[in-house]
């Protein structure tokens, strides 16, 4: 009996030694690692977006949970790309930084200068574990573009109403505003859902123009986006005729001409014997002109002359200039002889 009650002294001591032992074994060894993700993330074309992340680690002993910290593992960022293939961030550029305090298992991936490209779904994997993504797993990252701007006709003409339109898809609770030659407009969204926020301004167009600039801002007034277009305003043509005193049977030249702000085209016509007409396609900041010359006659006194100015040749007519010819003789009548032959 005495030998039976040894042996299972001797058994529960060697249990009780396996017990510590297997305990005093290194918690890094054992210790298993989370990755946990902040809510979806978003940004704007040129801005700056962060993906929250963060390490977290349990062991559970025979005494229950260890609360002594253990080694940070090493890990990297993986991108969901089509057809489930994976992007891994080896040499991470300039615009891709991973941040995070280490002693408090920080793997936050800050991106800077965002492109549309950079959408997509991210995952932090750590060294080691299955290198397929895990389905429903990291965090989706969505890419707005900037603010779009336009006007509804491609050439703003001196005085003519002029509609300038400005859009984004917009966060809650942001403010888009559009100013345009010192005039402003400012609309707010307060959904709770991502939108398409609009706001357009409508002026009679000045000489010369201006630069029209569209800002989102958020509820806070910092600036999330802007976009720049600069609007120009074209001026209609002026015709003369050369020279000033229109005599008959001389030669004339009828002069159109305008500075162009878009690629445009000047027709000069005349009505009657001279149908003819001519056309000159003009580059930015440059002068368009265009003219026609014949000899005029006594009958052709009270003739109408235009210039019609067109985006392209022979196609969208933008204005039109008009003048009567007013032909004088150009020597005495007499009595015997048809003046102004």
């Amino acid at each position: 009996m005495m030998s039976r009650s040894n042996m299972s002294m001797d058994g529960i001591l060697i249990f009780v030694i396996a017990l510590f032992l297997l305990a005093s074994q290194p918690h890094s060894s054992s210790a298993e690692y989370r990755v946990s993700y902040g809510p979806p993330a978003s940004g704007y074309v040129g801005g700056t977006a962060e993906l929250s992340c963060r390490l977290s680690w349990l062991h559970n002993n025979a005494y229950g949970y260890d609360t002594i910290p253990s080694p940070k593992p090493s890990g990297q960022w993986f991108k969901l790309q089509a057809w489930f293939q994976t992007t891994i961030f080896k040499s991470l550029d300039k615009r891709f930084s991973v941040a995070g305090d280490p002693q408090k298992y920080g793997c936050t991936l800050q991106i800077r200068e965002l492109k549309g490209a950079d959408a997509g779904i991210y995952e932090y994997r750590l060294d080691g574990t299955e290198e397929r993504l895990v389905k429903k797993q990291g965090i989706l990252l969505s890419v707005y573009a900037t603010p779009a701007i336009s006007t509804t006709t491609n050439v703003s003409l001196v005085g003519q109403p002029t509609m300038v339109h400005c859009e984004v898809r917009a966060k809650p609770r942001t403010t888009l505003s559009l100013l345009c030659m010192e005039v402003a407009r400012n609309q707010t969204r307060t959904s709770f859902l991502w939108q398409l926020a609009m706001v357009d301004i409508r002026f009679p167009a000045k000489r010369g123009g201006g630069t029209c600039s569209c800002t989102l801002h958020d509820a806070r007034r910092n600036l999330l986006t802007s976009s720049i277009k600069q609007l120009y305003v074209q001026d209609f043509p002026s015709l003369h005729v050369e020279p000033t005193i229109l005599l008959a049977n001389h030669t004339i030249s009828i002069i159109c001409h305008v500075f162009a702000y878009v690629p445009l085209s000047l027709v000069v016509h005349c009505e009657e014997n001279s149908g003819q007409t001519s056309f000159v396609s003009a580059t930015n900041d440059q002068t368009a002109l265009s003219y026609l010359n014949f000899t005029v006659s006594a009958q052709q006194s009270g003739t109408a002359c235009s210039c019609g100015m067109y985006k392209d040749p022979g196609k969208k007519l933008l204005a039109t200039t008009k003048l009567d010819l007013d032909v004088q003789c150009g020597f005495i009548c007499l009595s015997l002889f048809p003046c102004c032959l």
